[in-house]
């Protein structure tokens, strides 16, 4: 197996791991690059690198987990031969090079409620104006858990030391809302006052009442994912690692000119079929120490008594506190060179075949005749050929292959349970619809409800666009 043998999306994929494994510990190293540059050869190496900053981390992990045996090797061997070029495993480049294995090489399927799900994943959610902490373990829940809570109430100090012994704060919301109980409205409100003085006494005490009430779903549903955009819907409890930060190149340019929005890079371990928490954070744990040369811990809060103004403890007191909702303003961002679809800088988890789905719809909204495609119980078979012919040429955009002739399943076939999944996965990155169903001429049409100038082909307007006008 070799560099050339791989598939041009793969190679973006793996470009992207790469660049990100070398920024692990935050040092260039002068080996690191030359290896990439041997590695790519030649020209390309920049156009590669700049495919590869399109799109964040969970995107690329998500095309190498398609990987034959033969390449998840390959790729396995030359992200380790990268991370630790130097010799030195960092605490940083220990906790990356785990999740990546975890998500490459060890991620077997389970099937939770009729449907599969890996036991690993790397998600990747843009940052907003909250930091995020950098080294945090992050329990999460849709709905309350008995088993999983009564054993994290059990062994919680097991847990967080075993956690702080390679530097991680372990995050457990109903463990601080107790804590700030504790501690009492009356020490509660002069920390507030000292904060944030310009935060009236109603507020400071509506605040009490919310953090001291909070169960872990309030703070996954309500300031998670609606605060911060990190929308953790979930099969089963998980834990989160914090793996760490990355850049993606953006169309919209910052006030001081950067033209990139930060991501937060995590690990998601699922705990299927009630697994035992200690058990899930003992194997990262041990797996980490296998890999990392030095740890240099410094523990703050020994007696896990103390209020912390630092890092998820930070996150957590300011999102209640400070926070608004996310504004709603769409803008859909799609890439011909990756064949995605984002979401206000959010990918929408799409392959190929959904995602040329959702561009179909769309374009038919705001090129064609604006009515969008017609359901699947009303179309007559002139219109499903036609409209198979234009889905056929946007699957071969969106595999970046304008001029490839490509013959996916017909979608009338389908389409029903396809439309179904794919609102489905928009609405894990959007609470906007933006689709919608229209009768004209007493037929019934699929169609984008949005208007054309919320929609982004490669960074220039679809309505611009003179291949998508002549479509």
């Amino acid at each position: 197996m070799t560099w050339e043998n791989l598939e041009y999306p793969k190679k973006v994929a793996l470009a992207r791991v790469i660049s990100d494994a070398i920024l692990a510990d935050k040092i260039i190293d002068e080996e690191e690059i030359r290896k990439y540059q041997t590695l790519v050869g030649g020209n390309s190496t920049r156009v590669l690198f700049y495919d590869a900053m399109t799109f964040p981390l969970s995107h690329a992990v998500d095309v190498l987990q398609g990987n034959s045996d033969e390449e998840q090797e390959y790729v396995s061997d030359l992200l380790n031969s990268m991370i630790i070029s130097d010799g030195v495993c960092t605490p940083s480049e220990a906790k990356f090079q785990t999740a990546l294995e975890y998500c490459l090489k060890h991620n077997e399927m389970h099937f939770v409620g009729g449907k599969p799900s890996r036991k690993y994943e790397i998600k990747s959610f843009r940052l907003s104006d909250l930091y995020l902490g950098k080294r945090f373990v992050f329990y999460i829940e849709d709905k309350y858990n008995h088993k999983e809570n009564a054993e994290i109430q059990q062994n919680y100090s097991i847990i967080s030391r075993l956690l702080a012994s390679i530097g991680f704060q372990f995050i457990y919301i109903p463990r601080m809302a107790q804590l700030y109980k504790d501690k009492g409205r009356e020490m509660f409100e002069g920390m507030a006052m000292f904060l944030f003085p310009e935060i009236n006494d109603t507020a400071i005490s509506s605040a009490y009442e919310t953090i001291t009430r909070m169960t872990t779903a309030d703070f996954v549903e309500n300031y998670l994912a609606k605060k911060m955009g990190i929308d953790m819907t979930s099969v089963s409890p998980s834990l989160l690692v914090m793996l760490g930060k990355s850049n993606v190149i953006t169309n919209h340019t910052s006030s001081i000119g950067l033209r990139y929005d930060t991501y937060a890079n995590l690990l998601k371990i699922n705990l299927f079929n009630d697994e035992s928490v200690v058990q899930a954070v003992d194997k990262f744990v041990s797996d980490h120490n296998r890999r990392v040369s030095i740890n240099h811990i410094f523990e703050y809060d020994p007696s896990n008594t103390k209020l912390l103004y630092q890092g998820m403890y930070k996150v957590f007191f300011n999102m209640v506190v400070l926070a608004e909702d996310n504004p709603t303003l769409l803008r859909v961002d799609i890439s011909t060179k990756t064949g995605t679809v984002s979401i206000n800088g959010r990918l929408v988890n799409l392959n190929t075949a959904p995602a040329s789905l959702c561009v179909l719809i769309i374009w038919a909204s705001i090129m064609g005749d604006s009515r969008g495609i017609p359901k699947y119980d009303c179309a007559t078979e002139e219109q499903k050929e036609y409209w198979q012919q234009k889905y056929q040429q946007i699957y071969a955009i969106m595999k970046n292959d304008p001029q490839g002739v490509y013959e996916p399943r017909p979608i009338y076939n389908t389409i029903k349970n396809r439309f179904s999944e794919l609102k489905r996965l928009v609405g894990e990155t959007t609470d906007v619809n933006i689709f919608g169903e229209e009768t004209c001429d007493a037929q019934k049409y699929i169609r984008f409800v949005m208007s054309a100038a919320n929609v982004y082909v490669d960074n220039r307007p679809m309505k611009d666009d003179p291949v998508w006008a002549n479509l």
